[in-house]
C-alpha cells in the first residue's frame, strides 16, 4: 500500500521525519495551558483529535480561529535555496505562523491555549528536510511556551495536484492553523461595544 500511495505523490516514508519531530515537539507543550486551568488529556495524544478541559471554578467562553501565514515562507524558501547563508528561516516563519493565529483571539480576550496546525506541500521531498523541520518545531515551541498554549495535533499532507509553488523555489508549503481561546471569566469578552476614545492598550 506505501508503494501505492508514494507512486501517487505521497510518500509516507519522506514524510515521517518531519512527523516524528513535531510530534516530539508537541508532547512537551502539553501542560502550557495548565496555567489557564486548562489540561490536556494524555491517554489521547494519538486519537483523532486533542481533548482538554478547563478544570477552574470560573465562567468562560471558549474563542477559536482559523488563520494562514499566506505567501512569506516562500521568500524563506527562496533565501534557504539561493542565499547560500545555511540557515532555512524556519525558526521565524513558524513564530509568524502561529501568533497569526494567536494574537487574533486574544483581540477578543481570549488567552490561547491550544494551536492545531497544517503543512501542506506540494510534494513528499519537502518534509524530508531534518534541518528545517527541526527549525520549525523550535520556532512553534517558542511561540507555545511564551503564550500557553499546547500543540497536541497537526497535519502534514502532500497535495501534489493542489499546491506548486512559484518559480524558482522548488517547494513551498502553504502554512496554516486553528488556535482555540479561553475567555475567564467570560465577561472579559471583548466585542468592540464598549471600546471608546480614550482607552488604553496595555503590552505586557
Amino acid at each position: 500500500m506505501a508503494r501505492e500511495y508514494a507512486r501517487a505523490g505521497v510518500d509516507y516514508e519522506k514524510i515521517e521525519p518531519f512527523k516524528r519531530i513535531m510530534v516530539e515537539m508537541g508532547k512537551q507543550t502539553l501542560t502550557f495551558p495548565n496555567r489557564r486551568g486548562v489540561f490536556i488529556n494524555q491517554d489521547l495524544l494519538h486519537a483523532h483529535g486533542a481533548v482538554y478541559e478547563y478544570r477552574g471554578g470560573l465562567s468562560h467562553i471558549w474563542c477559536k480561529t482559523q488563520e494562514g501565514l499566506g505567501n512569506k515562507n516562500w521568500i524563506a524558501e527562496w533565501m534557504y535555496q539561493f542565499a547560500r547563508t545555511g540557515k532555512t528561516y524556519y525558526k521565524g516563519i513558524a513564530i509568524d505562523t502561529l501568533l497569526m493565529a494567536a494574537n487574533d483571539v486574544i483581540a477578543q480576550g481570549a488567552m490561547p491555549i491550544v494551536y492545531t496546525d497544517e503543512v501542506a506541500a506540494g510534494d513528499s521531498e519537502w518534509f524530508a528536510d531534518k534541518k528545517r523541520s527541526k527549525d520549525f518545531a523550535e520556532g512553534c515551541f517558542k511561540v507555545c511556551k511564551m503564550v500557553g498554549m499546547a500543540l497536541p495535533a497537526g497535519e502534514s499532507p502532500s497535495l501534489s495536484y493542489l499546491v506548486k509553488a512559484e518559480a524558482p523555489v522548488k517547494s513551498a508549503p502553504s502554512l496554516s492553523g486553528c488556535v482555540t481561546g479561553i475567555i475567564v471569566p467570560a465577561s472579559r469578552l471583548i466585542t468592540g461595544k464598549k471600546l471608546q476614545v480614550g482607552d488604553h492598550i496595555i503590552g505586557v
